[in-house]
């Protein structure tokens, strides 16, 4: 009978690795961010931005015609300043011609609060020119009105009778059409 030995052999695998990892404490990366100067504005109405005016003629002899006020147009406008301390906007109107023999007027009333920011202040009543664009908004900032009718600044148009020396130029018309251009200035 043979003798057999056995060897009992033990392998041992050492393996070394390196773990990483991207989980830290803390962690961070950049962003942009970029906002655009803005500025435009529209006229907004629930109906025609066209709107229809003339003199009525007076119910007694002697007195002068007159004009039912019409109210039925909105300024919308957005705002974006460069630099919000130092600098504002103004939206100005001005007519394409001259209206001989009666006056046309429009306010702006105050901004109807369906937005957000520094709207602008309006100056009051202004008699359209036809020579100089002339400022019914002032000090608008970094804002927004809302889009539409019954947002931003309501308009309302008199049409007046010169009067005074100047009732004389006055013509019946069948109508003359006039352009009002309203600016926003940058």
């Amino acid at each position: 009978m043979k003798n057999i030995n056995y060897i009992n052999f033990t392998l041992f695998l050492f393996i070394s690795f390196t773990a990483y990892s991207q989980d830290v404490a803390s962690a961070d990366h950049n962003i942009t961010i970029s906002v655009d100067e803005v500025f435009i504005m529209d006229i907004e109405s629930s109906g025609s931005i066209d709107i229809d005016m003339g003199l009525t003629s007076p119910d007694e002899a002697g007195a002068t015609m007159e004009s039912t006020p019409n109210s039925s147009l909105w300024i919308n406008y957005t705002s974006v300043l460069e630099d919000v301390g130092s600098e504002s906007r103004n939206i100005t109107a001005q007519t394409s011609a001259a209206t001989p023999g009666y006056i046309l007027k429009v306010i702006a009333a105050a901004d109807a609060g369906n937005g957000e920011g520094t709207t602008g202040t309006p100056t009051g009543e202004v008699t359209l020119s036809n020579t100089m664009a002339q400022n019914i908004i002032e000090s608008i900032g970094s804002a927004y009105t809302g889009d539409g009718a019954s947002n931003g600044h309501n308009l309302t148009y008199t049409l007046e009778s010169q009067g005074t020396g100047d009732f004389s130029n006055l013509q019946a018309s069948t109508g003359q059409t006039i352009t009002v251009t309203y600016t926003i200035t940058n």
